[in-house]
Formats: C-alpha cells, structure tokens, sequence
C-alpha cells in the first residue's frame, strides 16, 4: 500500500510539472514572438471526433502545418486547446501571417469575421482578429490555459491520455533568453 501511494504522489507530481512545462512554454511563446492575429478553431463533427483530443490535435496539427508548407511560407502559429461544457474541444491561439494574407469576410451576428477557406474546409469553423496590443494579446491567451487548469479538465485530459499535447505550435517560435552570471564578474554595486 505504501509503494502504491508513492506511485500516485509521482504521477501526480509528474502531471503537475507537465502542466507547468505547458504554462510557461505558452507564456514565452506570447511574449517573445511577434503575432498578427488572434485565432479560433472549431471542430466540424462530420470531419473529425470533437470530443477526441488526440483526434483533433492530429487534424489541426496537420492542417496548420500544410498550410504553412503548402501555401503561407512565413506562417507561424500557437494554439491552445479549450473544453467545451459538452465535451468538444476547439482552439484558441495566436497566429503570425505574412502581409498580404488573404481573408474571406463572414457576418457573424452583426459582425464581420475573417476566416481562411482551406480552414474552413479541412477543419470547421475559423476566426481570426488583428492584434492591436500584443502584450494584452499575449496576457489574453494564457487565461485559457489557466482557466482548464482550474476546471480540472487538463488533470483529467493527462490521465485519460498521458502524451496528450495542451499546446501546439510550429518550429522555429522565440523563447525567452536565460542569463547567468557569476558573482564574481559582476560590479560590486550589486553585491550589496
């Protein structure tokens, strides 16, 4: 009984630095790349299993990756993903789009939204708004990760599926550079 309960106290520390190595990625990623765009993804039901994380990573992990391949060079992006209430998962992210990107104007409620058609078509549902503040963008985005950590629902994700991905991104993003210095180099003034 006693290595059972060690056994648990480890997963649990194990999930609990996982969630932590996903919040602070996510938060260098914000802060230390320049984006143009706020994203929202949703899962079409009849293109894949909303309710399957591992599914609907795979699907958009693909898709975001094509279309940077394919058809958008400096396409760069950081995607979050949210649990609905009844279980279907869509994303949220920041996205990086060279200037000229094209866009199809949708009226959603009185208001016009861009979306990409090959999104569209590939995956569901798709958004995307200029970022007018990229600190405020950047703070925006990381409440979204919180936000499932405080429903449970990322404890309840990586017990269900232990290599499940809460955030993707695309290669070659910016983190923050780390500094050290010896106490020896450094002027006297800071020693005191």
């Amino acid at each position: 009984e006693k290595k059972k309960w060690s056994l648990e106290k480890n997963r649990d520390k194990n999930l609990h630095d996982s969630m932590q190595r996903s919040k602070k990625n996510l938060i260098d990623y914000a802060f230390n790349n320049q984006w143009t765009h706020f994203a929202t993804f949703t899962v079409n039901s009849e293109l894949c299993d909303r309710r399957s994380l591992a599914a609907c990573n795979k699907k958009i992990g693909t898709m975001l990756n094509q279309f940077r391949r394919y058809f958008c060079e400096g396409f760069r992006y950081m995607i979050v993903p949210e649990k609905h209430e009844d279980g279907a998962f869509h994303y949220h992210g920041l996205v990086t789009f060279p200037e000229g990107q094209e866009f199809t104007p949708v009226r959603v409620k009185g208001r016009t939204l861009n979306t990409i058609d090959y999104f569209t078509e590939f995956l569901g549902y798709n958004s995307f708004s200029l970022i007018k503040n990229q600190i405020k963008a950047a703070k925006y985005i990381t409440k979204y990760i919180d936000k499932q950590l405080k429903a449970g629902h990322i404890r309840n994700i990586r017990e269900q599926i232990p290599d499940a991905k809460l955030l993707l991104h695309s290669r070659g993003l910016r983190k923050a550079i780390k500094l050290f210095f010896r106490k020896d180099a450094l002027p006297e003034a800071i020693h005191r």
